[in-house]
């Protein structure tokens, strides 16, 4: 897959069946559009092509109030390619970006910069400064232009829609059983394992603290998590808390901290994926050290004959 970070660098060719969009999460609705984009391709011999932002623009037209992203850019790439497009073109959203009218983008980016005989959109697509470009819009500019136009109807799992939203929430809810179902395939995160407090190796459970890669990636909501943990040479099942560590009263910081079953290794400054499966249970407060270490046995435990079915 061809990945470009700027117009200018784009191949120009007539021959390309285009879509563009957020695609955060690259979810289930996000894969029949694709799907529909190569079958159009196939059809008339184009190459798939697929525009994207980053940052999301949320985050730069209302900063105070962004969203956590699904995915990285890095890990949207990644599934764009699995999906099987040909070029990316991700373009740097600001707030320049944002005052670039509809028509404007549609005739100084894609018919001359990309090339154009086929556009698809989602059911719900807007763009161009104050998202005035819609499917009633690009309909009539594509009578005009001579290409085609489709807008792909919603797609729905078990009578409800699917959409980066409804993910979110699902994963804010620790519902990761949920959000694994919606993406179609298993929600994860990475970063850096750095120094903690060193609590869980007093308490004889010695837990990794992640470092997230990047600080507006989401992170499940609060609680104990059966988990599979991925890295270089490392491929184990574990139990994640995800939480502000309450029994001890510290500084109010959510950081995931995460026990490898059957393992003891110094793995300081490695980057691993954590791919949490199944919530066990919710945060809580314990009266005492004993009580603590005896619901984190019971935690492994679970999580072990959790990860055993999964």
């Amino acid at each position: 897959m061809r990945v470009y970070r700027d117009i200018t660098e784009a191949e120009y060719d007539i021959n390309t069946a285009l879509t563009l969009g957020t695609f955060d999460g690259v979810h289930l609705g996000h894969r029949q559009l694709f799907s529909l984009l190569k079958q159009q391709a196939k059809k008339d011999n184009l190459r798939t092509f697929v525009i994207t932002f980053d940052p999301h623009p949320r985050a730069v037209l209302v900063p105070h109030n962004q969203l956590p992203a699904l995915t990285t850019t890095e890990e949207k790439l990644r599934l764009l390619d699995e999906a099987g497009i040909d070029a990316v073109l991700v373009i740097n959203f600001t707030h320049e970006f944002a005052n670039v009218s509809s028509e404007e983008f549609l005739k100084d980016y894609i018919l001359k910069g990309i090339g154009l005989r086929a556009l698809v959109v989602g059911y719900d697509f807007r763009f161009g400064r104050g998202r005035r470009g819609d499917a009633v819009m690009l309909k009539e500019f594509a009578a005009a232009e001579g290409f085609s136009f489709a807008s792909v109807p919603e797609y729905k799992k078990d009578d409800v829609t699917v959409s980066s939203s409804l993910i979110r929430g699902f994963l804010s809810q620790g519902r990761t059983d949920l959000a694994n179902e919606y993406l179609g395939y298993r929600f994860s995160f990475c970063g850096e394992v750095v120094e903690g407090n060193r609590r869980g190796r007093t308490l004889g459970f010695p837990t990794a603290n992640i470092a997230g890669k990047e600080k507006n990636k989401m992170i499940p909501g609060n609680g104990v998590y059966a988990v599979r943990v991925q890295g270089r040479n490392i491929n184990h099942g574990g139990v994640m808390n995800i939480g502000i560590r309450p029994t001890f009263n510290d500084e109010p910081v959510v950081v995931p901290e995460v026990h490898l079953l059957d393992f003891d290794a110094d793995i300081y400054g490695e980057e691993l994926c954590v791919f949490p499966l199944v919530k066990i249970r919710d945060e809580k407060k314990f009266t005492s050290v004993e009580e603590l270490k005896k619901q984190i046995e019971a935690d492994r435990q679970t999580a072990a004959e959790l990860l055993k079915k999964l």
